[in-house]
């Protein structure tokens, strides 16, 4: 015949914090989220530092480049919006036409 196995033997319980498992989880996910944030963000700096450091053009020239970049990027964008508002009216209009 089988013992009961007993409930607290399974869980993970930690007695000395007198909190449950889930909560122990719950912290245990947010360090690790916070943890992986902080190096992302050490990551961006130190790399956006070194590529300051390091990149054979000057300042300005960077600057104006990538100004250049988001304009460019902006002007898409808009053409891409622009076009999309209109193909969205011309459906609105065919639904809004009587039907026949």
């Amino acid at each position: 015949m089988h013992r009961p196995i007993k409930i607290s033997s399974i869980t993970r319980y930690n007695r000395s914090t007198l909190k449950p498992p889930i909560l122990m989880d719950k912290e245990f996910n947010m360090q690790r989220a916070f943890s992986f944030l902080a190096g992302t963000i050490t990551g961006a700096l130190v790399g956006a530092t070194l590529m300051v450091l390091f990149t054979p053009a000057s300042g300005e020239t960077i600057r104006s480049d990538l100004q250049n970049r988001v304009q460019r990027l902006r002007d898409e964008m808009q053409g891409a919006a622009s076009a999309r508002r209109a193909e969205m009216e011309a459906q609105l209009a065919r639904l809004r036409a009587p039907q026949n």
